[in-house]
């Protein structure tokens, strides 16, 4: 298993704009690309419920077969519409390698995957630390614990560090987006 990056962008005020602003705002700009992962934010398993990744999203929707599998749809309208039905919902999307990274040209042109996630009794988001212990071995202590209600997750093996992301493309129009809002980085195994 390789290293993965996690960057989470958390909004000073939750819900203070429209997901369709922000999907045609980052769609426009060609900050992500079709098609869209939509479902439920929070993948159950036999023993615990963890938060659902972006990566995960666009693989399970791959395979399928289970009821809270996240779809897979074409376009922005039909994926806004599906989590507007929802309350708790998750909306994925690949993000080109160029729009990540504050100087694009010396990596891997693989994408990253972006999520957004609304949580409208919140949750609470460990950074730091495994969100499924299968997947890690040892013991990390978060670096951060808090309760979100809507967040951004940049996840993949081509997500930035967080000094690379600061600066980029995405990054610049996340912040215009959201102003004040609060960056978080990971990494893990």
């Amino acid at each position: 298993m390789g290293v993965l990056f996690d960057i989470y962008c958390i909004p000073e005020q939750p819900f203070s704009l429209e997901w369709s602003t922000i999907l045609h705002k980052l769609l426009g700009d060609g900050l992500v690309r079709p098609p869209f992962w939509v479902g439920h934010p929070l993948r159950t398993g036999a023993t615990s419920s963890f938060l659902r990744s972006p990566e995960l999203a666009f693989l399970e929707a791959q395979v399928g077969g289970e009821p809270e599998t996240p779809r897979e749809l074409a376009t922005v309208d039909e994926a806004l519409a599906q989590v507007g039905r929802e309350g708790s919902a998750m909306l994925a999307v690949e993000a080109p390698a160029s729009s990540l990274r504050s100087e694009p040209q010396s990596f891997h042109p693989m994408p990253s995957f972006l999520g957004l996630y609304r949580f409208p009794a919140g949750h609470t988001l460990i950074v730091g630390e495994p969100a499924d212990p299968a997947w890690e071995f040892g013991n990390r202590e978060p670096t951060w614990r808090g309760e979100v209600f809507e967040l951004l997750w940049i996840n993949g093996k081509n997500a930035p560090l967080r000094e690379d992301f600061e600066g980029s493309r995405l990054h610049l129009a996340i912040e215009a987006l959201w102003p004040r809002c609060t960056i978080l980085a990971d990494e893990r195994l």
